[in-house]
């Protein structure tokens, strides 16, 4: 997602058991500065990337205000969440069980 707004309000977005595996962002990869998934409510369970954000590679705007994210792996850092480099994340509410790698620059 390069530019728009995505609104999660329940439902469980989960990694299909596919042979491909994403480099960023298994679930939901937010690849934009214009971009921005609101996340009300539902679950992201389960996402896996090769390199960055097992469920969200976040290199727009993330905004949590309610619902779980968990059990993401990575080969490299953010197994649930990583914030990449001009990324943003607002945590309102919700759950998130496990870690969030945010990039830092210097």
């Amino acid at each position: 997602m390069g530019k728009g707004v995505v609104n999660l309000y329940g439902g469980k977005l989960t990694a299909a058991e596919t042979e491909f595996t994403p480099a960023n962002g298994g679930i939901v990869n937010i690849d934009g500065t214009e971009a921005v998934f609101n996340m009300y409510g539902g679950e992201v369970v389960g996402g896996k990337a090769v390199s960055n954000g097992g469920n969200f590679y976040v290199r727009g705007s993330l905004n949590i205000m309610g619902g779980k994210v968990t059990g993401g792996t990575a080969g490299l850092n953010g197994g649930n969440i990583y914030i990449a480099k001009g990324g943003k994340m607002a945590l309102n509410g919700g759950n998130i069980s496990g870690d969030i790698l945010v990039h830092a620059d210097g």
